[in-house]
């Protein structure tokens, strides 16, 4: 009589359906495992471009800046705007100083200061001779400080801070401006104090910069409050955050009004999940501090991980009818025969049917049961797999592909304002250039220079010494041209101006700066240009010249990101800027983007390389070939296993009626099950007591007893062996164990310490050896090991050694390799330290060394000289080879050789162990591997 467990297993229709769907999850796990990691990776791919990018183009904007505001404050120190506060206002008479003052306004007013960047501009003389006055860039005129001079701030401490703090962005608090020191009392002048209370009030926690007097007079710029705001497009991600700190490590300025405060350290406690990076400001004495918030994500994964939870959902369904459909047809053969021995069952005849066989052996059918199984099961799997793998490599390329588009929207924004930013500072410089004292007098006086220069005799050139003018640093060359287009002056080849040629069409009737494409310089380059018309009196008459000047290549290559092409055009298609022609084409798999540059007629062209992205992808999809490979593997694999499994009662049917067949009709099967199977054995074990109704009832009651005796003997019999071989199993170590625990309680008992100790050890050191297999370890375990054999060695050695750790605590969790640590300190004990009767070194040291975990175990005995030291590298070296080949012999035991062999196979190669000595000076096995926490 066959047992009833095989009817838990026999090939239902319900168990192969469940078999099949849980094959297509098994496989959907793999898949949504590959594509979380992929999903996680192509986030930290497109988030490292977009911080390096946009961090990169704020710096260079900051940069920008504070050269613009540099100049600037240089300007504002030149004879040309500080000689009016130097004079003696008391000998003018009013109409020279009414003339002094309307022609500095007017030259402040030319300079076309932004309220983005300056508010206010104060120019204080030295003492009650000279004058000071303030002016608003927001108004035309002058605001007078009747009573306000140097000699008043430094009698109340103010200058010293001014001075202290010259050409530095600072914001002094009330306490430091109202209590800078002892102050002088004012003589009870009202009107004094009254202005000096206001002076201070208008400082108080403004973002200034000073010259502190050192020229004669103190020239201070108050600066907009968002003035680095500038260097940001209007709209941009929350993600980012930006702050410039000075040296004092006080944030002058924050994107996040909330970090406009003193820190302490680049990181902010405020977000201990925020990653922050710095970059110093040379050669000015700021760095600015980027930080990323924690919320910053590309793509949600939670999205992503509900698509694929949605896929597979809808997998398994389809694998569901696909079975449930299909296996209808595989058991259909034996719903036939299941139907055809009932009906000969019933019949009570002995005259048995013949079963045709015809329809057996068509289509689907003419397969075996095993191979409709494999089909099923394989197909369940590889379909799914392949499906679902494309569709989440298109969810995948849409959802990088939509993050990448706004990466590069997001950097081609950041570049407009940069691009507008380098603009505006060649505007401000050529208006600084236009109100220049000696280009003024240069122009006014042109003809009689001119003719000086005709001079043969004298030769004189004229007096234009502006070579070294705040800013002309950016500047290839300057040209004045007259009204007509006839070049008068220039920068570079003033003995040859006939090169310096220029379109009429280029020359504007507008006193504002513009720009201009397609000029052509002196040595034939393309290149934009900026213009502007300059007004004078010549001779008492109204005249214009006009001033062009040509930037450096650097003004716009500066700002390239790396690994892109850029190209600035003006509405008519014509090239204003390029990078090098070749980039492009050096550019793989770029991605585009354009728009116009806020502000201005120009076009922004960006090409930006995505390769990395494309070779991630491409990595993503030999992964998945590899694993629908692994998985056509697996599930044939599965699938036999499963199959042979599941046919084990078909089987056990067919070699039954095999017997029957051959004459044992004796041959029954028990079968409980409720299905297919159970009805066929059902409706068989029925035919057989039919047949055997016709043998003697007594013969066939002694056969079958017999038989079921013989067979219960020899299942009781192998029943008792293998619990006999399993409690053996058992008894051994745990015999061992009790046994030493038992003299452990006895040792403590009898107050032998110990032996308790060295038998606690010992039994500890046991249980290690023979627990967790031969697999990784934490760190902390394999060290008690060590300490353990050490406990056991101290009480045999007595003081001859010490031993010490030092390993830090995050390191305890790390995975290593069993049994690779003892057997080198055993190496200390036998070589190193023999022959020491007292002050031994045992030192095991844990580090981490990059992505690699770095352990030294060292002692300082005699050590060994240098051909000893290669002779043991070398024998470690050539043991492995040996094993590796298959001819080694294990000399070593489970010494050095043996260990690195055991760390070459569990690290694959990528572990490494090296001995360094010296003559009595100690030796040091250094052992490597990489890191992996449990």
């Amino acid at each position: 009589m066959i047992t009833n467990y095989f009817s838990k297993l026999s090939p239902t229709r319900r168990r192969i359906v469940i078999v099949s769907v849980l094959l297509t999850v098994l496989a959907q796990i793999v898949l949504v495992y590959i594509g979380l990691s992929y999903a996680r990776n192509m986030n930290q791919i497109v988030q490292q471009k977009r911080e390096t990018n946009v961090s990169n183009q704020f710096f260079k904007n900051t940069l920008t800046q504070l050269g613009e505001i540099n100049n600037l404050l240089q300007l504002l120190q030149t004879p040309d705007f500080s000689d009016f506060f130097k004079g003696y206002m008391s000998i003018r008479d009013d109409k020279t100083v009414s003339l002094s003052k309307s022609d500095l306004l007017n030259k402040l007013n030319e300079l076309h200061l932004s309220t983005k960047m300056v508010r206010r501009i104060y120019f204080i003389g030295s003492d009650i001779n000279q004058v000071s006055l303030i002016k608003d860039t927001d108004k035309a005129g002058f605001t007078e400080l009747r009573h306000l001079r140097m000699d008043m701030l430094e009698d109340n401490n103010i200058g010293q801070l001014f001075l202290r703090d010259n050409n530095q962005l600072v914001e002094y608090s009330s306490k430091e401006l109202e209590n800078p020191g002892k102050r002088k009392q004012l003589d009870g002048n009202n009107e004094s104090k009254a202005e000096l209370k206001a002076f201070i009030d208008s400082l108080k926690d403004k973002l200034i910069i000073t010259n502190g007097n050192i020229n004669g007079v103190l020239v201070i710029i108050e600066l907009n409050r968002d003035f680095f705001r500038t260097g940001l497009p209007e709209v941009y991600s929350a993600a980012y955050q930006f702050s410039i700190v000075n040296k004092k490590n006080e944030v002058i300025w924050a994107s996040d009004p909330a970090q406009q405060k003193l820190i302490s350290s680049p990181f902010s406690q405020n977000c201990p999940d925020c990653t922050q990076s710095e970059k110093e400001l040379n050669p000015y004495p700021y760095r600015i501090i980027y930080t990323q918030t924690s919320d910053f994500v590309l793509f949600s994964k939670r999205s992503i991980f509900s698509k694929f939870i949605l896929l597979s959902c809808i997998s398994a369904f389809a694998t569901f009818l696909i079975s449930f459909f299909y296996t209808k047809k595989i058991l259909y053969p034996f719903l036939m025969l299941s139907s055809r021995m009932k009906l000969q069952s019933r019949a009570n005849e002995l005259d048995l049917k013949y079963i045709s066989d015809e329809w057996s052996k068509k289509g689907l059918h003419s397969l075996s049961l095993r191979n409709k199984l494999i089909v099923l099961f394989s197909l369940s799997v590889i379909i799914p797999t392949i499906s679902n793998g494309l569709l989440y490599s298109q969810a995948f390329n849409q959802a990088v592909q939509s993050q990448m588009n706004v990466a590069v929207t997001e950097m081609g924004d950041f570049m407009n304002v940069s691009i507008q930013n380098r603009m505006n500072f060649m505007d401000q410089l050529i208006n600084q250039l236009s109100v220049s004292r000696q280009l003024q007098e240069y122009l006014t006086r042109r003809e009689d220079y001119d003719a000086m220069r005709l001079d043969a005799v004298r030769n004189i050139a004229p007096p234009i010494a502006i070579s070294m003018f705040p800013g002309l640093n950016e500047v290839d060359y300057f040209i004045l041209f007259d009204s007509s287009g006839q070049s008068i002056y220039s920068s570079v080849f003033s003995n040859n101006l006939d090169i310096f040629k220029i379109d009429t069409d280029y020359l504007k009737d507008s006193s504002d700066p513009y720009w201009i494409s397609g000029y052509k310089d002196v040595f034939g380059h393309t290149t934009p240009a900026i213009i502007k018309r300059i007004d004078f009196l010549h001779y008492g008459s109204a005249a214009h010249n006009y001033l062009l000047l040509v930037p450096r290549d650097s003004l716009f290559s500066e700002i390239n990101p790396v690994g892109s092409a850029v190209q600035i055009e003006d509405t008519q298609g014509k090239k204003i800027y390029s990078s090098n022609s070749s980039a492009s084409e050096q550019l793989d798999y770029p991605m585009m983007w354009s728009g116009g540059i806020p502000g201005t007629n120009w076009k922004l062209k960006l090409e930006y390389s995505n390769e990395d992205i494309v070779l991630k992808n491409r990595q993503y999809y030999y992964s998945f070939f590899y694993i629908i490979v692994l998985v056509l593997i697996l599930s044939i694999i599965i699938s036999l296993i499963i199959t042979l499994i599941l046919l084990k009662p078909i089987e056990l049917l067919k070699r039954t009626m095999t017997s029957v067949g051959e004459g044992e009709l004796s041959q029954a099967m028990s079968y409980s099950g409720n299905n297919e199977i159970g009805d066929i054995i059902r409706s068989y074990n029925h035919m057989i007591q039919q047949l055997n109704g016709m043998i003697s009832e007594n013969m066939k009651i002694m056969e079958e007893n017999v038989n079921n005796k013989v067979r219960e003997q020899e299942l009781l019999s192998l029943k008792t062996e293998a619990e006999l071989r399993m409690l053996q199993a058992q008894i051994n170590p745990h015999f061992l164990y009790n046994t030493l625990e038992a003299i452990n309680m006895r040792s403590m008992r009898d107050g032998n310490n110990e032996i308790s100790l060295i038998v606690g050890a010992l039994a500890e050191m046991f249980r290690y050896s023979v627990s967790n297999g031969m697999g990784k370890v934490p760190l902390e375990l394999e060290l008690g090991h060590v300490q353990n054999y050490i406990s056991i060695q101290k009480l045999r050695f007595g003081d001859q050694f010490r031993f010490e750790l030092e390993v830090s605590d995050h390191l305890s969790h790390v995975a290593v390799a069993k049994f690779i640590l003892q057997p080198i300190v055993e190496n200390c004990l036998k070589h190193g330290l023999a022959g020491f009767e007292e002050g031994g070194l045992i030192r095991i040291r844990a580090v981490e060394d990059g992505e690699l975990m770095l352990i030294e175990i060292s002692d300082n005995g005699i050590g060994m000289d240098k051909n000893a030291v290669m002779h043991v590298n070398e024998e470690i070296q050539r043991s492995l080879e040996d094993q590796m080949n298959g001819s080694g012999k294990n000399q070593g035991g489970i010494g050095l050789s043996n260990v690195y062999h055991r760390l070459q196979l569990f690290y694959k190669g990528q572990a490494s162990m090296k001995v360094y000595s010296s003559p009595m000076k100690g030796t040091t096995v250094s052992v490597s591997f990489p890191l992996a926490y449990e």
